[in-house]
C-alpha cells in the first residue's frame, strides 16, 4: 500500500511539472496575441503622434504578419536543433525588445522595425509549445492540450483590448508598451529558469 501510494504520489507530481512546464512555456504564445492587438487598439494614437495617414497604419500592421509567415518554417527547424527552452527564452526576449522600440517610435520606420521584432519572434510561440506538449504528455492528451494552447491566443487577443484601453488612457500607449515589454523580458527569465524540454 505504501508503494502504491508512493508511485501515485509520483504521477502527480510529474503531471503538475509537465502542466507547470507547458503552461509557462505557452504562455508566449498569449504574450504574442496580446501584442498583436496594439495597433488596432491604438490606431488614433498611432496616427497622431507617429504623423502618419491610414495607408501608412495599414503597413505598419501588415509588417508584423510580414515577418511572422516566412519565420514558420525556419521556428520548425530550429526547434528540432535547440529545443523549446532555448528558442522561447531567446524568441520572447526578442519581441519583448521589439515592443519597447515601438514605444519609442516616433515615426513608420522605427515602428514598422519594433513590429517586425515582435512578429519573427512570435512565429517560434506556437511550435515551442507544441513540443512542450508533445515531450511531457502522452499522446492521447496531444489533440486536447493542443486546443487548449490555441484558446490562449484567442484569451491573449479577447483580454487585451479592456486593459489595454484603460492603461492607454491612464498613462498613455508609449509607457504602457514600454512595461509590456519589460514584462516580456521578465516572462523570458522565468522560462529560462522553470521550462525544461524534457
Amino acid at each position: 500500500m505504501l508503494r502504491r501510494s508512493k508511485f501515485t504520489q509520483g504521477i502527480n507530481t510529474s503531471i503538475w511539472l509537465a502542466a507547470v512546464i507547458c503552461c509557462i512555456g505557452a504562455s508566449f504564445y498569449f504574450y504574442d496575441y496580446f501584442l498583436q492587438s496594439l495597433p488596432g487598439i491604438i490606431n488614433l494614437d498611432l496616427l497622431k503622434d507617429l504623423q502618419i495617414d491610414a495607408s501608412d497604419l495599414g503597413i505598419l500592421s501588415a509588417t508584423y504578419f510580414l515577418a511572422y509567415t516566412p519565420m514558420q518554417l525556419v521556428a520548425g527547424l530550429l526547434y528540432d536543433r535547440y529545443g523549446s527552452r532555448v528558442l522561447l527564452t531567446i524568441m520572447i526576449s526578442i519581441c519583448a525588445l521589439g515592443a519597447v522600440v515601438f514605444s519609442f517610435s516616433n515615426g513608420l520606420f522605427m515602428a514598422s522595425f519594433g513590429r517586425i521584432l515582435m512578429g519573427l519572434s512570435s512565429a517560434f510561440a506556437w511550435v515551442c509549445a507544441l513540443g512542450l506538449i508533445s515531450n511531457w504528455f502522452n499522446k492521447h492528451l496531444f489533440a486536447i492540450l493542443t486546443g487548449l494552447v490555441q484558446s490562449l491566443s484567442c484569451l491573449g487577443a479577447v483580454s487585451a483590448a479592456i486593459p489595454l484601453v484603460i492603461l492607454f488612457h491612464q498613462f498613455g500607449w508609449k509607457k504602457t508598451t514600454f512595461y509590456i515589454g519589460l514584462f516580456g523580458f521578465f516572462l523570458g527569465i522565468i522560462i529560462f529558469l522553470i521550462v525544461r524540454d524534457r
